[in-house]
């Protein structure tokens, strides 16, 4: 009798590509956004210098909870091209540990989806250090499948205090806002 084994391989691409994207998609226009989100978590909107829109919403269709609120910006061409959620603040009380520890959960949250980053720096003051006695700033940084960056911070300045965010930036994000900029230079 004749036994046949056949091995399965996964590649990265079996991973969600867009994980930190949070339930929005690339090129959703503000109007999808507010159907699907709802007129009422909407906590800010402005244009930008190209007619794009940066919406600030209190919920994601999937959200995450170290997330307090979520910043989308638009182009008028492509749609939805950015995503920064924006974790809850940490008084300046609180300690560089423990941000570096937040920081380090929520890497481990989007390495199963990203697996190991493309970037790390973990580099700060000494652990007893309090938030609010200089700037710090911790990043990991991944490439998604589809040309886009995902890109976690942990941030602490003096006098604010520290938070976490993750800023997920499509393809085509960093040609948008060099002409947003290159705009804004001439007005």
């Amino acid at each position: 009798m004749r036994r046949t084994i056949c091995i399965l391989l996964f590649t990265v691409s079996w991973f969600p590509s867009q994980a930190a994207s949070f339930g929005f998609r690339r090129g959703m226009t503000p109007k999808e956004v507010t159907s699907l989100v709802g007129q009422n978590t909407i906590i800010k909107s402005t244009r930008d210098a190209l007619g794009g829109v940066e919406f600030v919403v209190s919920s994601a269709p999937k959200p995450y909870p170290a997330c307090k609120e979520y910043s989308l910006h638009f182009s008028q061409k492509d749609g939805l091209l950015a995503i920064t959620c924006i974790g809850n603040k940490k008084p300046d009380s609180g300690t560089w540990e423990q941000l570096r520890t937040d920081f380090q959960e929520v890497q481990k949250d989007l390495e199963v989806a990203y697996l190991t980053p493309d970037f790390v720096s973990l580099d700060g003051p000494k652990p007893e250090k309090r938030l609010g006695a200089g700037s710090v700033m911790l990043i990991a940084k991944w490439d998604d499948l589809d040309g886009g960056t995902v890109t976690l911070y942990g941030l602490a300045t003096e006098g604010v205090g520290g938070q976490i965010e993750i800023a997920y930036l499509f393809k085509g994000w960093f040609d948008y806002i060099s002409r947003v900029e290159a705009k804004d230079s001439t007005l």
